[in-house]
């Protein structure tokens, strides 16, 4: 076991590494993840491969690396499963913004920060949480076939909502 005395800091880099692309992905800022997503992804893949040719312990942990990063790149699921939290306060929040009741700006929506609210003409309901010069970002209740918005990129969150950045 001496040969491989740096496994406590490959096992500790796995981990690392995997919770940051976790959290980043659950808190997103289009301009930010896909450049944090492929620099620590590298870096996971490699020492989650080099791990499995190691022994049984550290080829379970570059798997587990390794499916962790597979399944948020492929299904988006930190941010579906913060959304989830907050869903109950979204609904209720957009149907008071339906309703035509006003609501103050900033505010706290579960455990994201809404800065800007917007019902558009299409009844599209958005929560923009970033209003970046270069665009909005933000979570919104519309239907796919109603997005009259000049969209970067989006992706859904479940049947209703999505979270969109726009240009």
């Amino acid at each position: 076991m001496k040969r491989f005395k740096h496994l406590p800091l490959l096992y500790g880099i796995l981990a690392v590494f995997s919770g940051v692309i976790v959290f980043a992905s659950a808190f997103p800022s289009f301009r930010i993840f896909p450049l944090v997503s492929i620099f620590l992804s590298i870096p996971l893949l490699i020492g989650g491969t080099y791990a499995i040719f190691i022994n049984i312990r550290a080829a379970m942990a570059g798997i587990a690396a390794i499916a962790i990063c597979v399944s948020v790149w492929s299904s988006n699921w930190p941010i579906k499963a913060r959304f989830s939290f907050s869903r109950a306060q979204f609904e209720a929040l957009a149907s008071d913004v339906e309703n035509g009741d006003s609501v103050s700006v900033p505010i706290w929506v579960g455990s994201y920060r809404i800065r800007k609210i917007q019902l558009r003409k299409s009844g599209a309901v958005c929560f923009w949480t970033d209003l970046s010069p270069s665009g909005h970002s933000g979570i919104v209740r519309c239907p796919e076939d109603k997005m009259d918005f000049n969209i970067w990129s989006h992706f859904p969150i479940d049947d209703d909502w999505r979270f969109i950045a726009v240009d």
